[in-house]
């Protein structure tokens, strides 16, 4: 017997059915967990937002389209509360990351975690605006192609790909050392204008 799907589990979740909530959280507790911590650098939030995600999955459940995908709808309400929790915090944290992906092998940026720079990039990471940490850690940690990114930030897909220039560009700058970015403004100020 083949698992059901998530938009069939949520289709059961909207008629009060316990088994199918049971299937769905241990399906998404975990990626749910790794992924609020990553917002907000705190276990003890993170887990309550992950909890506060699934109370709302249960409250909600009915206005699920099932036509959609369930990912991006549940990571909406996920990566929603930690942006509200940021909010009332209003004070920006620092926390690591940790250098292994979510899933699959590893892809250019993993490659470029393997380095002796690694903490340095955790670091620069770590000191992203907000916003452009959170396309990183949908796009490379979670893995979520653009369209579903664009779904829970609000934005169009392109506009995703845009920011994810802005934020690797913002990354690289920040990885630079003293002189390196020494030699980057004076080749600024050659280029003619």
């Amino acid at each position: 017997m083949s698992s059901p799907s998530d938009q069939q589990l949520l289709v059961k979740i909207a008629n009060k059915d316990t088994e199918a909530f049971e299937i769905f959280f241990k399906r998404f507790q975990s990626p749910l967990l790794s992924f609020s911590y990553r917002m907000i650098g705190d276990r003890g939030e993170a887990e309550s937002i992950t909890q506060e995600t699934f109370i709302k999955v249960l409250r909600h459940a009915h206005r699920f389209n099932p036509q959609h995908k369930v990912r991006p709808w549940l990571y909406t309400i996920a990566a929603n509360l930690c942006r509200d929790h940021l909010q009332k915090q209003k004070r920006r944290q620092t926390f690591p990351l940790p250098i292994e992906p979510s899933e699959g092998e590893a892809g250019p940026f993993e490659t470029l975690m393997q380095h002796d720079d690694r903490e340095r990039v955790r670091a620069a990471i770590d000191n992203l605006p907000e916003i452009y940490r959170e396309l990183i850690i949908f796009r490379i940690y979670e893995r979520l192609p653009y369209k579903d990114i664009a779904q829970i930030m609000g934005i169009r897909p392109g506009t995703a790909r845009c920011r994810m220039e802005y934020a690797l560009n913002y990354l690289r700058k920040s990885l630079l050392s003293p002189q390196e970015r020494k030699d980057l403004e004076a080749a600024k100020k050659k280029r003619p204008t």
